[in-house]
């Protein structure tokens, strides 16, 4: 029953022969048994109904969204053991979640945790020697000043960064796979513990903490107080340690039900993976600004 509007009654005739739209089989009732399509009712085309179905539709992923979330912060890899073993309904889709945080990250970015500067590209990366001499060329065959491009390629890759983070779902997954291998019999299972990985990032450690440490330094500057030290590095990256080790730990025992001491050594391991899955992503991150600038 809808939350604002009453049931209607049921008038349907069930006895009544209908030709399905969709296959043209001849079957009784309001679903065709061949091909599922249901039998569409006048009422079911009233602005009243739109209403009620948009009404529905949107207090059920309401709900699940909540729980999905919820899930995510106090046990992790809960959720996809649940979907894996086929109980689905309390949560959103994974794939679904994960553009949902997406979306969120692209339009909120308080601090850009997934992007590579030039700068960094350039000079700090395991692969810059590498791709320093593809810039320099480019440079010296457009005349272009080392500034001028640097911040043409800023601009580019902002926006490149939150359109491949599906990159580094796909990537870590295969590092759950090869760590877990024995634990999962379909790669399709390491990829849906990935994709929760990836929401999880998103909202918690880079959404909400960069949220809250925002709002603490307003707060602060209110009293006259400088907190600005708490976006240096040498605060944010062991939080953020923290959060991802976090989620390895309890994916670990929860997700692939292993002990608390392999779970530990295990969760070290794919803490270096998604480190070089990381480097992976800049790589790329790289190839595609650096075509695109």
């Amino acid at each position: 029953m809808s939350l604002l509007f009453t049931k209607r009654p049921d008038r349907f005739d069930y006895q009544a022969s209908r030709t399905c739209r969709n296959c043209e089989s001849v079957f009784q009732g309001k679903f065709c048994p061949r091909c599922g399509e249901k039998v569409v009712e006048s009422y079911e085309r009233s602005v009243r109904y739109f209403a009620d179905d948009l009404l529905n539709a949107l207090t059920s992923l309401d709900g699940k969204f909540i729980t999905s979330l919820k899930m995510l912060l106090t046990n992790p890899g809960r959720m996809s053991a649940d979907i894996v073993a086929g109980k689905r309904v309390p949560y959103m889709r994974m794939v679904s979640l994960f553009f949902v945080a997406n979306f969120f990250y692209f339009l909120f970015p308080i601090f850009e945790a997934f992007n590579t500067s030039f700068n960094s590209q350039y000079s700090v990366q395991p692969y810059s020697s590498m791709i320093r001499p593809w810039v320099d060329a480019r440079l010296a065959a457009t005349g272009t000043s080392i500034e001028a491009y640097a911040e043409t390629f800023n601009q580019q890759s902002s926006s490149n960064a939150k359109l491949l983070l599906v990159f580094i779902v796909f990537v870590f997954s295969w590092v759950l796979y090869l760590i877990n291998w024995k634990r999962k019999e379909y790669y399709a299972d390491h990829l849906t513990l990935s994709f929760e990985f990836m929401s999880f990032t998103i909202f918690f450690p880079t959404l909400l903490m960069s949220t809250l440490l925002l709002v603490a330094l307003k707060l602060a500057a209110l009293v006259g107080l400088d907190w600005s030290r708490l976006f240096y590095d040498e605060i944010i990256s062991p939080v953020i340690l923290l959060f991802i080790l976090y989620f390895f730990v309890r994916a670990q025992v929860t997700f692939y039900g292993a002990s608390w001491l392999k779970a530990g050594l295990r969760s070290l391991l794919m803490f270096l993976g998604f480190a070089a899955t990381m480097v992976a992503f800049r790589f790329a991150l790289f190839l595609v600004t650096y075509w695109m600038a």
